[in-house]
């Protein structure tokens, strides 16, 4: 039975000025206890005058009957907030407020608590007459004649007040009920006796097998690294321990260590052979924990195996007494991925700790984001010291004199990978001349391809090949590809650039993202991408390769770089998409993604009827109307970690000058029918954002060509009016029963000239912060839906474009009618009541007020809820700092 929490009672005391603040309180403490309190068994509980107390009178009068309800003498924290009123005066104190502080800070001097947190709001105000201004000054000489043991914190606004008190509650609470670990001590380093290794499942990528063998026992150094592991487990029930650093600063190696010494369960991020895709490395892992598990779920669906694997981390976990997952290169992912299901945030069961490398940048400062209520922690790498460099060093070379030493060490910096390219040299060429050490790891890259000045057209070839594949390619396959012979390719172009690269045994890839990006920039052009493109798609094509799963992966993608839309509308029909189904799933919808792309830029008039076609086709195969069925029910509704909708996409969008951009989505299944577009043309930001009915492989692909439709328009320059957009594509969609009833709402903005103009199709109404009035309010516009059946022609057009004047701090949101609507809720509706959240988070931008608006959806009280696609649109003018902050 589960031992009943431990109640601590948090009192909060203020004048009336700061309602909001007093609102917030409860939230943050409900979100402290969902995270670290649930390891300590504790519970943290408001108690407001307000919510707590009731009439009645007492012969000192009405604070006195509030001080028996409140009882701070025996609570444990007393919150005080105050902005430019004081309050009522009492019997003993000029306010209730001041009362009631002066008891709490009483009670610390006599037996140590409650403690008291004290917080002034710094926004500007200006007194409007003497009263106001009277009030306002006896704030400020309460902060002046603050306690001397004292510490009060300054704050600007409810929303710096939110993240404030939620960042202190989380220290207050770590450090005054620590957590002592359960789990056994870090094993030791590879040279102890070997741990026994848990038999595999064939989901694993066995690739990283080889990467383990030959980076784990050459590395040397990592101990204040793995000291501060061992800490922080021995602190902590669960969480994240991040190693962070630059390129080439030894992430991997040292996570190869880590793995070593208790034969971790593990997975390597790489965009080669399928290393980067969220439902392979879910297998991965999952072949790892439990390997006949692994075998069953082999063909289930992502949302289906992202259960199964935090299932899994909770049985293992519980089994085993602790578990440890390293993952290694977070910065690999693409920075428009959703969040990893591999990294589960609130679902992290305790016992349970992720080892996770990453560079510094925006994937790991979302990732930090996600679990700012969960224990982590960041190691930051530092270069190697140099007595650990002469070790690397003598290691390898042993016979290495003083002077080798410093100058290597000088030329060196820390950095491992130069370290480790300069002992490449030696085994290479024994008598390397030390005095032309490069001044950086990129002399190294040059000089490794300087064959390219020469002539060497086969390593520009395979340069090309490998940056844009994404498998690993074997000599059999670059001979293939090439026509070159085996040897050729070998000797001319592999052997030269052999240490960047990755020599597994399915073959050839970059090994180090320093080097692709290298590559990228200062060796190839564009038209040699394209190239290689043409090449690997050529080769997929050729007779033998039908049964290469990479061929239905990738052949329309390097078909479209390739710009041979032509051959890719030929490729991509109904057998090539039915086999791609059946092998990858949704993930097919790419291929079909790129068709409807390459058919409306060639501007087919036959687009719509030749799409609904193929996808009619591939419905059966995949057998979505049954999960359609089941997915559309309404669910018991579960707050908390376990809730339903624990998935949330974050599209990277590029940035845009004099805009801050953020994309919400919690999607409703596998694929949301939920879509957005973003194109930027002209200085100026084009969005839509729109909602296509019911879930499944039709409405994803309804959805998507939405979408696209949407930025072929503005790509052809059709986009002076947005009304007359939206017209256009109701006029193509309009003959079929495939796309009726779609919400859309674009639109367009214009930073410099401080104008949005918008456009509405039946979706729900946009919302407008004004930063100088400090207001919030809805912008209602007119429209009918897209193709709706019920519509009747009329004189007037359908499809009307406003326009609202915007200036810089201003905020824009859009919202689908996931958010909103009433009608497939069973409870009150969570609609609008948003707008209060928008102007408490608009100075801190578009992130901010996105997360909260998805935040409070998922908080908010509610009987059961029918499965729909949620998503949030911020977009906030900044022409301070020029926008693109993520």
């Amino acid at each position: 039975m589960a031992e009943t929490p431990r109640i601590l009672r948090v009192v909060v005391a203020s004048p009336g000025d700061v309602q909001k603040e007093r609102d917030l309180v409860p939230a943050v403490l409900e979100e402290i206890n969902r995270s670290i309190c649930v390891d300590r068994n504790l519970r943290l509980e408001a108690v407001r005058w307000e919510t707590d107390a009731y009439p009645g009178f007492h012969v000192d009068g009405p604070q006195y009957l509030i001080d028996s309800v409140l009882s701070i003498e025996d609570c444990e924290l007393l919150i005080g907030l105050f902005w430019k009123r004081f309050g009522t005066p009492v019997n003993d104190a000029a306010s209730g407020t001041e009362h009631e502080i002066r008891n709490a800070i009483a009670g610390w001097r006599r037996q140590g608590r409650p403690q008291v947190m004290v917080y002034f709001n710094q926004k500007a105000y200006k007194p409007r007459n003497k009263s106001e201004a009277d009030q306002w000054g006896k704030v400020l000489q309460f902060q002046e004649e603050f306690p001397k043991e004292g510490l009060w914190w300054p704050y600007l606004g409810a929303g710096k007040f939110e993240a404030a008190l939620r960042r202190h509650l989380t220290a207050y609470i770590r450090r005054t009920y620590p957590l002592a670990s359960a789990l056994p001590p870090l094993a030791p380093p590879p040279t102890a006796p070997a741990i026994q290794k848990p038999a595999i499942g064939d989901a694993y990528f066995s690739v990283q097998a080889g990467i383990i063998a030959e980076r784990a026992h050459t590395y040397i150094g990592g101990e204040e690294t793995l000291q501060a592991f061992e800490a922080f487990r021995q602190e902590h029930r669960r969480g994240y321990f991040v190693i962070c650093g630059s390129p080439g600063q030894g992430k991997t190696a040292l996570a190869c260590r880590i793995i070593s010494s208790g034969h971790y369960a593990h997975h390597f991020i790489n965009r080669m052979g399928g290393r980067d895709e969220p439902r392979l490395i879910l297998l991965s892992l999952l072949a790892q924990l439990d390997p006949p598990c692994s075998e069953a779920l082999h063909s289930e669906s992502l949302a289906t195996l992202t259960k199964a694997f935090e299932d899994c981390l909770r049985r293992s976990s519980a089994q085993q007494g602790g578990l440890v997952l390293v993952v290694d290169a977070l910065d690999e992912l693409p920075e428009n991925a959703p969040d990893p299901p591999f990294l589960p945030a609130e679902t992290l069961p305790n016992g349970v700790f992720v080892v996770l490398t990453s560079r510094p940048g925006y994937l790991l400062g979302r990732l930090r984001q996600r679990l700012f209520s969960l224990p982590h922690e960041v190691f930051t790498l530092h270069p190697l010291s140099l007595e650990v460099m002469q070790a690397i060093i003598l290691r390898s070379r042993p016979g290495t004199t003083a002077a080798e030493l410093e100058r290597i060490a000088e030329a060196a910096q820390g950095n491992p990978l130069y370290l480790q390219a300069v002992l490449d040299q030696f085994r290479a060429n024994p008598s390397f001349d030390l005095t032309k050490l490069p001044t950086s790891i990129e002399g190294f890259y040059r000089a490794a391809t300087r064959s390219l000045a020469a002539g060497n057209t086969l390593l520009s070839s395979i340069l090309g090949l490998l940056s844009v594949a994404r498998k690993t390619l074997s000599l059999r396959d670059l001979s293939q590809i090439t026509g070159a012979t085996q040897r050729a390719i070998d000797e001319t172009a592999i052997r030269p650039i052999l240490p960047f690269l990755l020599d597994g045994e399915e073959g050839y890839g970059f090994y180090h993202a320093s080097f692709h990006q290298f590559v990228r920039r200062a060796l190839l052009y564009e038209d040699e991408l394209r190239e290689a493109h043409r090449r690997l798609a050529e080769w997929l094509e050729q007779p033998g390769n039908p049964a290469n799963s990479y061929r239905y992966h990738s052949l329309a993608h390097h078909l479209y770089e390739a710009g041979a839309q032509q051959r890719l509308v030929e490729v991509v029909d109904e057998s090539f998409l039915t086999k791609a189904v059946r092998l990858l799933g949704y993930s097919a919808l790419e291929s079909l993604e790129l068709l409807t792309r390459s058919l409306l830029e060639r501007r087919d008039p036959g687009v719509i009827a030749h799409c609904v076609e193929l996808v009619e086709s591939l419905r059966g195969v995949i057998g979505e109307e049954a999960m359609a069925h089941v997915a559309n029910t309404l669910q018991p509704y579960r707050s908390g970690p376990l809730a339903f909708r624990t998935q949330l996409l974050e599209p990277f969008i590029a940035d845009a000058a004099g805009l801050d951009i953020y994309v919400g989505i919690l999607p409703k299944a596998e694929v949301p029918a939920d879509f957005f577009e973003v194109v930027t043309q002209e200085q100026r930001l084009f969005l839509a954002i729109g909602d296509a009915p019911s879930l499944g492989f039709k409405s994803a692909f309804v959805a998507r060509f939405m979408g696209n439709l949407f930025r072929q328009l503005v790509l052809e320059g059709n986009c002076r009016d947005l009304g007359a957009v939206l017209a256009a594509m109701d006029g193509m969609i309009a003959p079929y029963a495939y796309f009726r009833r779609i919400s859309m709402q674009c639109i367009a903005v214009d930073p410099k000239r401080h104008v949005v103009r918008l456009a509405n199709a039946g979706h729900p109404n946009p919302v407008h912060y004004s930063r100088k009035r400090g207001a919030c309010e809805l912008l209602p516009l007119a429209g009918n839906l897209l193709n709706s059946a019920t519509q009747q022609p009329e004189p007037t057009p359908w499809f009307e474009e406003y326009a609202v004047e915007v200036d810089d701090g201003d905020i824009l949101v859009l919202v689908s009618d996931g958010l909103t609507e009433d009608h497939v809720m069973v409870g009150e509706p969570f609609g609008y009541r948003f707008l209060d959240l928008v102007a408490a988070k608009a100075a801190e931008g578009a992130r901010a007020v996105g997360s909260a608006i998805l935040d409070a959806w998922r908080r908010h009280p509610r009987e059961a809820d029918a499965v729909d696609d949620v998503t949030v649109v911020a977009i906030q003018i900044d022409l301070v700092s020029g926008g693109g902050a993520q």
